[in-house]
């Protein structure tokens, strides 16, 4: 014998029978209102949780979902970089640099290649272990990074996993350190 369909108009009709009528979206609306008030703070936690175990899979939904917003949506992401640029011009003007930065070395590295010495170094650094957390090396990391004004230079590279070049990011060495170091200790302290 089937399954009687749920009525029209609930939470179920929405749900189960995919139904995007006014009075069967609005039932929907309420179920999950009064979900949200039983359930708001474990389901704060679990999401604390789901980003603290997750975070770098997190970051590259957040850069892919940017990205894909500015390929569908240009003019989207004009306005939006334009009510930046008039909102707060310190750090537009700071962005820019950085990614100016960026650009720059990056089109010096591509009309003068890589160096001979660099590319030995590199090399050499294939077998070290990430110099922040021991893992296996799977980035080659600028100490100073080349946003902030660091060089692409052998003296300036080390061995890094994906894990800790993606979390430091443009921070200092030092910072960075710092960071690692609280992050440890977080992770060690038994919950309250």
């Amino acid at each position: 014998m089937p399954r009687p369909k749920p009525p029209h108009g609930t939470a179920n009709c929405y749900t189960n029978l995919g139904c995007r009528c006014e009075p069967c979206c609005a039932a929907q609306k309420i179920k999950r209102a009064a979900h949200w008030q039983v359930h708001k703070e474990k389901e704060i936690v679990v999401h604390k949780q789901w980003i603290a175990n997750h975070r770098e899979q997190e970051r590259y939904l957040k850069r892919e979902g940017g990205r894909r917003e500015r390929r569908h949506h240009p003019e989207r992401s004009k306005e939006r970089l334009e009510r930046h640029r008039i909102t707060s011009p310190e750090m537009y003007a700071a962005t820019r640099q950085k990614n100016g930065n960026i650009r720059r070395a990056r089109q010096l590295l591509a009309s003068v290649g890589i160096p001979s010495e660099i590319a030995e170094w590199e090399a050499i650094l294939q077998d070290d272990p990430c110099c922040y957390c021991g893992a296996q090396m799977e980035h080659v990391d600028h100490v100073l990074p080349l946003s902030v004004g660091g060089d692409h230079d052998w003296t300036n590279q080390t061995a890094a996993c994906a894990a800790c070049n993606m979390a430091k990011k443009e921070k200092p060495l030092l910072d960075f350190l710092l960071y690692c170091c609280v992050q440890e200790y977080v992770n060690v302290q038994p919950e309250a």
